[in-house]
């Protein structure tokens, strides 16, 4: 007897994912960015995504604080903006549940963060930190072991210039590996490495790590890298959707037999 594996989420590109999800000897669910109950509980029942972890990835507060715990390389940050010395500006302030790029600010001056401050009744729902120009955003689909699937973000002529310090969803070309423009960078396996302790850190069992890097030419020179944030609702479509109907049911399986 075969049990269709469950998908719990609202976002509109994964009802693909809910349609073509496969069967298994056991129950087992996905959780993408929903925290709702599931009925379907017990032994046998495995999860992919639990509640906690989704919360600890939707919450940059809880995501950074998981970061720093298991030493992932991310930018630095602080949870009051005058903690920052004048040689760190610009930096940036994150709405701690923002989400695809909604609640940044880019404050580029210490006087400019304390203006901004001022003008915020709800200042305490910011982190803070440390703003990297680097050149490029790519984004790894992870599980804690592997990555399956990866894409670059480039961005599209004509972005506003009150944009271009960020990446938008709206405002992108994705390209995925096969793409000449995707141009892996030196450091990949350190990059992959990372993504994956990013989402051990969470506690996520699949997520979309966004990193931004700085491929650096010439002799001695070493190529930088940071992970931004890990995406437990993140968007599917084509390539990427294929690839994680093939992964979500190898993650089940893995899950129900550690547990059996």
């Amino acid at each position: 007897m075969g049990f269709k594996i469950k998908v719990r989420s609202k976002h509109e590109s994964h009802e693909a994912l809910r349609d073509q999800m496969p069967s298994l000897p056991f129950k087992g669910v996905i959780r993408l960015g929903s925290t709702t109950s599931t009925s379907v509980v017990g032994e046998g029942f495995v999860e992919c995504n639990t509640v906690e972890a989704i919360k600890n990835s939707a919450c940059k507060r809880r995501m950074k604080t998981c970061f720093e715990d298991m030493g992932v390389i991310t930018a630095d940050w602080h949870n009051e903006v005058g903690v920052f010395g004048p040689e760190d500006y610009p930096i940036v302030a994150k709405h701690r549940l923002g989400s695809r790029g909604t609640g940044n600010y880019l404050l580029k001056t210490p006087e400019r963060a304390k203006e901004w401050a001022k003008e915020k009744t709800n200042i305490d729902d910011f982190i803070f930190e440390k703003y990297h120009n680097f050149s490029r955003e790519y984004r790894l689909y992870v599980t804690q072991h592997e990555c399956y699937f990866a894409i670059r973000k480039l961005r599209k002529g004509g972005t506003e210039d009150k944009y271009r310090w960020r990446f938008r969803n709206d405002d992108t070309h994705w390209v995925a590996e096969t793409n000449p423009l995707f141009e892996k960078p030196s450091c990949w396996s350190d990059i992959v490495s990372q993504s994956c302790l990013a989402c051990k850190a969470t506690g996520l069992d699949i997520s979309a790590v966004d990193v931004k890097v700085q491929q650096e030419h010439g002799a001695g020179k070493k190529t930088r890298f940071i992970i931004l944030e890990t995406n437990s609702a993140f968007m599917l479509h084509n390539k990427d959707l294929a690839a994680t109907l093939k992964i979500v049911p190898i993650i089940l399986q893995r899950k129900y037999d550690a547990a059996h």
